[in-house]
């Protein structure tokens, strides 16, 4: 009888570890996956709140000698563009490089995301301005 549990036990033992082994193994896999996803969304936090700051920063230094640049019809889209392109230069060199490989790595096209904030910014302080 001893005999019989005890060769039941050996035989059920490794079967019952290596489930457990899986499942932790699976549960880790898991947890991994949720940190690398709070990692992300804390870098595009971080690019959104460097976004607000360099685009705050340009319509106070920058945007004043555009709209005069528009009204006496002397702006251009090139200009627009290179004053978009300086502020996504100026993000992605503010942006810590750990953040960028982050976001690169997550497959994030970050210069289009950070173009898409941008022109979601510039909208916020174009739509404050007519409401002021």
């Amino acid at each position: 009888m001893e005999n019989t549990l005890l060769q039941i036990f050996s035989v059920i033992l490794p079967t019952v570890v290596t489930i457990l082994l899986a499942l932790l193994s699976l549960a880790a896999n898991e947890l991994k996956k949720k940190i690398k996803q709070e990692q992300v969304k804390s870098a595009l936090e971080m690019a959104i709140t460097i976004t607000e700051s360099v685009v705050n920063s340009l319509n106070k230094t920058t945007v004043p000698a555009l709209r005069e640049a528009a009204k006496d019809g002397r702006l251009t889209q090139s200009d627009m563009a290179k004053v978009k392109q300086i502020a996504v230069d100026t993000i992605k060199a503010e942006l810590p490089d750990a953040m960028l490989d982050l976001l690169t790595k997550a497959k994030v096209v970050i210069d289009s995301r950070i173009s898409t904030e941008i022109e979601s910014q510039v909208l916020q302080a174009k739509f404050f301005d007519v409401c002021d």
